[in-house]
């Protein structure tokens, strides 16, 4: 019997989950050979979906829960994994964004779910996620200095020049002397901002484009209004004209000083990531440059294997001239991950230490959730055990699904079968709030949760648990067990 916690760097599988969407009303699901992950298994049960909003705060950076009750009218974001009859989903009003290799992204009605089971090619569907900025990195660090030099106002050695370097961020201060050239123009070769309304979109159909005679003449209307995406770019790009505070001028310039600049400020939704590199790469073959692309954002959702539809879709769309890059070592001494290994009729825990702040009144929902993966031959039960005690389960993993009050929290489990693109059965706890008829919901209990899970099999079995969200928690793996 092994049960170990593990303090792991990066960014694990790259994305993470935070939309959870379902509604009772819909139509249920036909018998069909395409999968469906366990998010989306929500919206035969739930009701409501979650949306995670990035916002600046006076400690940095702040990230929100908002539940929402889904209407038929609701488009929810997803990854289509296969090759699916493009005529079968125009007839359903489905229209793909980006395809990358065997992944597409697309936003689907719920009320259209089950005739999409039925389309020809598809294998799976699987839910976007939300990301959350990440960044630790600095140019003396890797030693950027060290290849190449300014002479005056001039840069020799490798700055950059003739690549783009593409950053998918909260935005970027486009007036920012670092991302201009010596006399004023622009270094910013196009700005796409995938939420702003106000300014004329791009090709792909959602969002505002400039270009850069549009930034030259002012005419962007989305600041950077959390930071980091500026704060990224001027690691990665800025040329170090606004070095102020007694400093000489280009006294802290980035790692490639003369690269082009192209920046998507994004909402962190993983599809809309995977749109923004293509378009990325899109512009930077048009203009003949080769694009390395970073995201200093990620989660700790996923199976951390590579096989995430996110995943995939980066892999299938980087190749010569084309590269994409992460942050990494944020979350280095986070407690995020337990693993559990179970010989057979062995029975092991791991536990969380959950602690609840008092939401902000813009906060409407409370959650944390665990992602648990385990080999497809595996035969597990797991029983949940709360801070009180009380114990509920054991339920059988890829036989059950639970939606249950504890008094302590309410209490809801899911399965997927392994997809196409990968190999492990996949099960989601999510401990929230519990609804009240006379006043505010009630948080989750404070205090050590427990996942006891029991082998029923013939042959030992691991079990992989992450835990990617909490609002507004803070929930770590302990050593109890």
């Amino acid at each position: 019997m092994r049960n170990s916690i593990h303090m792991r760097k990066g960014f694990g599988s790259l994305f993470g989950c935070a939309l959870f969407v379902a509604t009772l009303s819909f139509p249920q699901f036909v018998e069909a050979e395409v999968l469906i992950d366990p998010q989306l298994d929500c919206v035969l049960t739930r009701g409501f979906m979650t949306e995670v909003r990035t916002t600046k705060s006076v400690r940095g950076i702040k990230q929100t829960a908002h539940r929402t009750h889904l209407s038929a009218g609701e488009e929810l974001p997803v990854f289509l994994l296969g090759n699916p009859d493009l005529a079968q989903l125009a007839q359903l009003g489905i229209e793909l964004k980006t395809r990358a290799g065997r992944v597409s992204t697309a936003t689907i009605s719920p009320d259209v779910i089950s005739r999409l089971t039925q389309v020809d090619g598809l294998e799976a569907i699987r839910l976007a996620r939300y990301t959350k900025p990440l960044l630790d990195v600095s140019v003396p660090a890797v030693q950027a200095d060290h290849v190449r030099e300014l002479m005056k106002d001039d840069w020799t050695g490798h700055t950059g020049e003739g690549v783009v370097i593409g950053i998918i961020d909260s935005g970027i201060d486009t007036t920012h002397p670092d991302f201009q050239n010596p006399d004023g123009s622009t270094r910013i070769a196009y700005y796409w901002a995938q939420g702003d309304d106000f300014g004329p979109p791009p090709s792909i159909g959602y969002g505002s484009e400039w270009d850069a005679a549009a930034i030259n003449a002012s005419a962007v209307t989305k600041p950077d209004d959390i930071g980091h995406g500026t704060h990224v770019a001027g690691i990665a790009a800025g040329n170090g004209r606004a070095t102020g505070g007694g400093e000489d001028p280009y006294r802290f310039p980035g790692l490639a000083p003369e690269a082009t600049i192209i920046m998507v400020a994004t909402d962190f939704r993983e599809d809309h990531l995977v749109d923004a590199i293509d378009y990325i790469f899109d512009k930077a073959l048009a203009m003949g440059f080769p694009a390395v692309v970073n995201m200093s954002l990620g989660t700790q959702a996923g199976p951390h294997d590579g096989t995430a539809a996110v995943d995939q879709a980066i892999d299938a769309l980087s190749g010569s001239g084309k590269m994409v890059v992460a942050a990494a070592g944020n979350e280095g001494n986070d407690r995020i991950h337990a693993e559990i290994t179970l010989a057979p009729a062995e029975e092991d825990s791991a536990s969380l230490s959950a602690v609840y702040f008092p939401a902000n009144p813009d906060t409407t929902f409370n959650f944390f959730n665990v992602e648990g993966y385990y080999d497809r031959s595996a035969d597990l039960c797991v029983t949940v055990v709360t801070p009180g005690g009380a114990r509920f389960g054991p339920y059988e993993l890829g036989a059950v699904q639970a939606d249950t009050l504890t008094g302590e929290g309410t209490l809801f489990l899911s399965h997927a079968d392994p997809d196409p693109l990968g190999d492990t059965f996949q099960v989601i706890i999510e401990i929230s709030d519990t609804e009240t008829f006379e006043g505010p919901s009630v948080p989750p209990a404070n205090g050590v949760w427990q996942f006891v899970f029991s082998n029923k099999g013939t042959s030992s079995a691991e079990v992989d648990l992450w835990m990617p969200l909490a609002f507004p928690m803070t929930a770590n793996w302990t050593d109890q067990g």
